[in-house]
């Protein structure tokens, strides 16, 4: 299968290293053992390629625009309440609206099976708009679909195969308030061994904790 990950505009598309992209980059590495994988993020200073890969998942690079710098600028109606607070401006279509128009078109051409979301749920209508044949998926840690205005969201959960949440708190809020919408939780994980240190480290702390000193 060929399977899409995305998510804010501020998401990079390299190996993350902080942030909601590191969702995305563990399951995809995960998935890539025998799938195709594509992770969309912003084009940042430092790369020199629009399009990237590494440990079987490609990375395709949004380029900064013009038009989301502008109308960044509305997200102080936020600030000053000017929309209502249970629909504010995040959750409008002009919101990095060119971002997510150009992956949209560029999702119709990769022809994928799978697209997560990770958050940005406000542009599941036109992700689908782009990609009639895709299975959509809402990745959440938030109880934004539960707290914002619910007929908004239910117009955009049409667009959705399904939820997920990182816990059942969050799941079980969704599917009693959205009874019509397939949800299931997915909890957290961490790489243990990620955090472990190994036993050259250890060693070479040991060295270091022999020979230190402190004067004060």
């Amino acid at each position: 299968m060929k399977i899409a990950f995305f998510d804010y505009i501020w998401t990079l598309a390299e190996p993350p290293k902080f942030g909601s992209g590191i969702l995305c980059y563990q399951l995809a590495l995960r998935l890539a053992r025998d799938n195709d994988l594509i992770f969309y993020g912003s084009k940042a200073a430092h790369h020199q390629e629009l399009e990237y890969s590494e440990d079987g998942i490609t990375y395709r690079r949004i380029p900064n625009n013009f038009i989301d710098k502008i109308l960044g600028l509305l997200y102080v109606l936020d600030d000053w309440k000017i929309f209502p607070a249970k629909r504010p401006f995040f959750t409008s279509i002009l919101s990095d609206f060119k971002y997510y128009w150009q992956i949209a078109k560029d999702l119709q051409s990769q022809n994928c099976d799978i697209i997560q979301i990770n958050f940005a749920f406000h542009v599941s209508p036109l992700i689908r708009a782009f990609n009639p044949q895709a299975k959509i998926v809402i990745f959440l840690q938030t109880e934004w679909l539960t707290q914002l205005d619910p007929k908004m969201i239910e117009r955009k959960l049409k667009a959705v195969d399904l939820v997920i949440g990182c816990s059942d708190y969050i799941t079980n809020q969704i599917r009693t308030r959205f009874p019509n919408v397939p949800c299931q939780t997915i909890f957290n994980g961490v790489d243990i061994n990620h955090f472990v240190v190994n036993n050259e480290a250890k060693k070479n702390q040991k060295k270091e904790d022999e020979n230190s000193s402190f004067c004060g």
